[in-house]
């Protein structure tokens, strides 16, 4: 058993264990990997659920398989297509609520009956225009992070004392979130986009985002930090998005926390 070591650890220890077993929606991010481990680590009763599909990289699927292997987690996976629901392709501002609604549907009802569906929500999450939010309190999903107050440091501490490397600008949201509202999700697109994506995460580049804020107007976002390494594999990046029309786009180079949320 992984010892208590703060105030935060034995409430987040005492809320988990009261509602346990527990599905965790499991998105391989910083905050949903720092709470299955900690399930995993206290011997709570668990089981983690992803979700995956076209609004996420291949290499996001493929970190949760490896951090699920690594530590030998109890997991399972459900399909989804963003596509089933127009309200969704249509992106209006409301776009995140119709999309998680019908994102956390199955796998609501193949766990209600059984377990308390939990995820990564922290505090920080609760400031500014969050819909998604909206649709994870109407299925029911508890939030524990966010219900005691725990926000994105306090979850960087308790996962840097587990043994996980944690950084902020490791953050990543769905694929979906890089269309400005009322920029209609063509699906070729959104193929080329979380294609690009999949190839800059493989050369290492961590917070960034590609935005479509309008036809053929593409800004690439990146934290202060990436600048060296993207203007490293630029040509190359350049060269290989040429091949399906993503070329040119702009460049704005900024701190991560100006970064995410930014259609989140």
């Amino acid at each position: 058993m992984n010892p208590i070591k703060t105030v935060f650890d034995k409430s987040l220890y005492n809320y988990l264990k009261e509602k346990q077993p527990l599905a965790i929606a499991f998105s391989g991010g910083m905050d949903s990997s720092a709470l299955i481990l900690f399930c995993h680590d206290n011997q709570i009763r668990y089981t983690g659920f992803s979700l995956i599909g076209l609004h996420i990289t291949d290499y996001e699927i493929q970190r949760i398989i490896t951090f699920r292997k690594k530590y030998g987690l109890n997991h399972c996976f459900f399909y989804f297509d963003y596509r089933s629901d127009p309200r969704v392709v249509l992106n209006s501002r409301r776009r995140c609520l119709h999309c998680k609604s019908l994102l956390f549907s199955g796998p609501a009802r193949y766990y209600t009956r059984t377990h308390t569906l939990i995820d990564g929500t922290n505090s920080t999450d609760l400031v500014g225009y969050r819909p998604g939010i909206e649709a994870i309190k109407a299925h029911g999903i508890k939030s524990p992070f966010a219900d005691l107050g725990m926000d994105k440091d306090q979850i960087i501490r308790l996962a840097r004392q587990m043994g996980m490397k944690a950084a902020k600008i490791d953050s990543r949201s769905c694929i979906l979130a890089r269309f400005s509202y009322g920029e209609f999700l063509d699906d070729l697109l959104v193929a080329r986009i979380r294609k690009a994506e999949d190839y800059l995460l493989e050369k290492g580049l961590t917070g960034f985002r590609l935005r479509v804020l309008g036809r053929s107007d593409y800004l690439l976002q990146m934290d202060t930090s990436q600048e060296s390494l993207f203007f490293h594999i630029k040509p190359f990046f350049d060269e290989f998005i040429k091949g399906f029309g993503l070329y040119s786009y702009r460049i704005q180079i900024i701190p991560f926390s100006e970064i995410s949320g930014y259609y989140d």
